[in-house]
């Protein structure tokens, strides 16, 4: 789609939260990178067809959203996540008692198998040229949309996958019972983000609700081998709830 046809329509909503939609999208696409300087107010002008004021007021709805940060006299950058874990042994409470439970379901409403953004082609090892599997799915609970996520998987390793699998089972599910592949590590990367236009309308809340930000990176071998999946999610903020398991050394006499 032709970029400056994002922008296109005079109704609502208005044009500056129209483009801060249309990047908002990019960086969950993955196109640009954490810490990665978003394009000028200039060359935004120039791709958009608006003028600055609307590209400020649409980075300032991302700024408040907590996705980007700006730096005088630099730029408008991509947020860094702000908490990390490197362990499969912590998941989501909710959505692991749903699958212990049966109640879960699964719609996918989009789906390519796509050339990866670079840095996304440089995490799993891949040459250029190599596609990848992308799904965009949502995830309900007794039929409440939770979680909006894209999973991202190399179509080398899961030439065949398709989706009606995707729509039926958890991904954990379907690479070890269809793949043979056991997944034994996880970095995962937590952020609050207020909900953008688009993405509430998926998971059918108010737009500028709070959510959770959730990037993951899968491995199914140690940490120089390439990861197997790359996932991002959106909860919904009522739903984001964790818990993580913690064990204090007892030589470190802490309490």
């Amino acid at each position: 789609m032709n970029q400056h046809s994002l922008l296109a329509s005079s109704h609502q909503p208005k044009l500056y939260l129209k483009l801060a939609d249309a990047i908002r999208q990019q960086i969950m696409d993955g196109a640009f990178a954490a810490n990665q300087m978003l394009p000028s107010e200039t060359d935004m002008v120039t791709k958009y067809g608006v003028s600055r004021i609307t590209v400020r007021q649409a980075i300032a709805v991302l700024v408040e959203e907590n996705l980007v940060k700006r730096i005088q006299g630099k730029g408008s950058f991509v947020k860094e996540m702000n908490f990390r874990q490197n362990t499969l042994g912590s998941h989501d409470l909710l959505l692991d008692q749903d699958e212990r439970d049966g109640r879960q379901s699964f719609r996918v409403f989009d789906y390519e198998l796509k050339a990866p953004p670079k840095h996304f082609r440089n995490i799993f090892m891949l040459s250029e040229g190599a596609k990848v599997h992308s799904f965009r799915r949502i995830k309900y609970s007794e039929n409440v949309p939770v979680m909006l996520e894209n999973l991202l998987l190399p179509e080398a390793y899961f030439p065949d996958l398709d989706k009606k699998g995707i729509e039926t089972r958890w991904i954990a599910k379907i690479l070890n019972e269809d793949y043979g592949v056991q997944l034994k590590r996880m970095r995962k990367t937590l952020q609050p983000i207020v909900i953008g236009s688009r993405e509430a309308r998926h998971l059918s809340v108010a737009p500028r609700s709070v959510g959770l930000l959730v990037d993951r990176i899968t491995w199914d071998g140690d940490e120089h081998s390439a990861p197997v999946l790359i996932t991002r999610s959106i909860v919904r903020g009522e739903h984001a709830k964790f818990y993580v398991d913690i064990k204090y050394e007892e030589a470190n006499g802490e309490s």
